[in-house]
């Protein structure tokens, strides 16, 4: 899956698949972790509009920050939430295969044939679900960073609601970043596992 990168986005298209008691257990499965992931997309808000009071913040109490190096840390998590935006397509794709697995199972209690996500969605899935973990992983270090520079400052006994403005920021953004990875991650083996059990097309994915 690190490969793939280089590789366009595959086409989305669902392939025919015969109706069997195997099939309809994964069904199953992957729809409870689709689910899961899902209830990311509230967090990924959530974190979108934390990214919005830093831009502010920033904006308006860059020149009395104290350090250089603490403003130069929050930036960093700024530009992080930036990449993290683009990444819509992934909470995008998920409610599209959830909404065909929905579909798929209902069409099983009365049809022999079901027309499901080809493997290649699943594999880029996988990989945008990495990609996303990444990010996150890379942003939590520089909230913790930018957390205990800017409680150093305390010591100074100046700006300290700018900095608990900035701290709370920061901690909010690490917890929600963390609770989201924690459910991709968890997620993530079984999807691996299951893309098996749909049918491929021609795609490189």
């Amino acid at each position: 899956l690190e490969q793939m990168h280089a590789l366009s986005e595959p086409t989305y298209c669902r392939l025919k698949h015969n109706k069997n008691p195997a099939l309809l257990s994964k069904l199953n499965d992957l729809e409870n972790v689709l689910a899961v992931l899902k209830s990311c997309q509230k967090q990924q808000d959530k974190i979108m509009s934390e990214a919005k009071l830093l831009q502010i913040m920033i904006y308006k109490r860059r020149r009395q920050l104290r350090s250089e190096k603490s403003l130069q840390l929050v930036r960093r998590v700024q530009a992080c939430l930036k990449r993290a935006s683009t990444f819509g397509r992934l909470f995008t794709l998920i409610d599209d295969i959830h909404k065909d697995l929905l579909s798929a199972v209902a069409e099983m209690k009365k049809n022999d044939v079901v027309y499901l996500p080809a493997q290649q969605t699943w594999s880029y899935l996988l990989y945008l679900q990495l990609q996303y973990l990444k990010l996150l992983d890379i942003n939590r270090s520089y909230c913790i960073a930018a957390f205990n520079h800017l409680s150093c400052q305390f010591a100074t006994g100046m700006l300290i609601p700018q900095m608990v403005i900035f701290m709370g920021i920061m901690a909010r953004i690490w917890l929600l970043s963390g609770s989201i990875a924690e459910k991709i991650q968890s997620c993530y083996g079984l999807v691996y596992v299951s893309r098996e059990h749909f049918s491929r097309t021609n795609s490189a994915w």
